[in-house]
């Protein structure tokens, strides 16, 4: 009888790897217990994945790995946390000159809104105290008051007028050390620079009385007084007369320059304001012609635009008030008084401002003017006249700021 061949089931050859029919026939337990080499990676049964959707294995498998390098999108671009530099830096260079212009226009408007302010507080504070003076006072000191106080009612400051020497301008060195100085190398034994300083305060007050208001011209009234300083700080009178032009000649320049004067440092910053407030700036002094030669080099002859009036040039000096009558006609200013009109109509009151307590402030007042008396600390003037007068009224400023607030509270 044939038995028929049974044919075994079919293998997948995806699950399981094809195996020698020898092993076949063996059983398990006959196996030999000999590590099996592993074989081949493409023969390793591929693991099946069930997937819950209705996606293959294979595209499920396909998900769940990571994409390709290439594919992954960007990270997020992270904000530079660098300040940025500013344009000031980063403009050219006449943009940056243009910018400092800006900044330094906006400081001097914020320093003048401060001193605005500074003023107006200082206003109120004044009409309070005046109320109080009114209660306390009799009518005698009220009115003593009124005249030298500062002017809470009247009319606003239309034209100030300034001294120049020890005003708006002082000596670049010393008097007396440009003099010796001058005077040594000319002479032949040198002369000590105190000894200058003493001789040319006598020299000039003898020479102002002998011949005033630069009586025969600017060139021997000076020359005189160099002469005069000399001899008495004990130079040689040989080497005196002989030198004597030569001398005078130096320092006529050196004092009709910049070389021999210099500006205080607060006049600039006073006139600025000043002109802001359309207030007119002149010059009253007694002083020759080289005063306007001194202040165009010292670059402020263009803030004057009232008259400059010199007692060489109109031949009468301070405390007269010929001098402030012209000045005031010149500027088109009706009248002396502190409450005077000017020419288009509006009231005007002129101020002076200067250092000598007769020549400037009680001069200017007994020519109708109002005035103030300059006083800056730490300045010595030689020649500096002395009065005997009351001082305990006088108004008095120690610096060109407080002018300019005097000035601005009247407006």
């Amino acid at each position: 009888m044939k038995i028929p061949k049974s044919t075994p089931p079919k293998r997948s050859t995806e699950s399981q790897p094809v195996l020698p029919e020898a092993e076949l026939l063996l059983d398990e337990s006959e196996k030999s217990p000999a590590p099996r080499q592993s074989p081949p990676p493409s023969l390793l049964p591929v693991e099946r994945v069930e997937s819950p959707s209705s996606e293959t294995p294979e595209k499920t498998l396909q998900s769940e790995r990571p994409p390709p390098y290439e594919s992954r999108p960007a990270p997020p671009s992270r904000k530079s946390t660098l300040p940025a530099q500013p344009a000031f830096l980063t403009a050219s260079l006449d943009t940056q000159e243009e910018l400092a212009d800006q900044l330094a226009q906006m400081g001097r408007q914020l320093k003048l809104n401060a001193l605005h302010l500074a003023n107006s507080i200082s206003k109120e504070k004044d009409v309070m105290e005046d109320a109080g003076v009114k209660l306390e006072t009799n009518l005698d000191t009220m009115t003593k008051e009124r005249t030298f106080s500062t002017p809470l009612m009247s009319p606003k400051i239309h034209t100030v007028f300034f001294d120049a020497l020890f005003t708006i301008v002082k000596p670049r060195r010393p008097i007396a050390a440009q003099y010796s100085k001058v005077i040594n190398s000319h002479v032949s034994t040198a002369v000590p620079e105190s000894a200058v300083a003493t001789a040319f305060a006598e020299a000039l007050k003898e020479v102002q009385v002998l011949k005033p208001a630069y009586e025969g011209g600017k060139d021997s009234w000076w020359s005189e007084v160099i002469r005069r300083t000399a001899l008495k700080a004990g130079a040689d009178a040989n080497d005196v007369n002989k030198h004597l032009p030569q001398m005078t000649y130096h320092l006529l320049n050196v004092f009709g320059s910049k070389e021999g004067y210099v500006l205080f440092q607060d006049v600039i910053e006073a006139f600025d304001a000043l002109k802001e407030a359309g207030v007119h700036i002149g010059l009253v002094s007694n002083t020759d012609g080289r005063m306007r030669d001194v202040l165009a080099d010292l670059g402020v002859l263009s803030y004057f635009d009232a008259p400059i009036v010199l007692s060489e040039e109109e031949k009468v000096e301070k405390p007269s008030p010929v001098l402030w009558e012209v000045a005031c006609r010149r500027a088109g200013i009706e009248g002396l008084a502190p409450a005077s009109k000017s020419t288009a109509g509006e009231p005007a009151t002129i101020l002076h401002v200067g250092d000598e307590l007769d020549a400037d402030y009680f001069g200017a007042l007994d020519a109708g003017l109002d005035s103030i008396l300059l006083r800056r600390p730490g300045v010595k003037v030689i020649g500096r006249q002395v009065s005997e007068k009351d001082v305990t009224t006088v108004r008095m400023a120690e610096s060109l700021g407080e002018v300019v607030s005097y000035v601005l509270r009247s407006q």
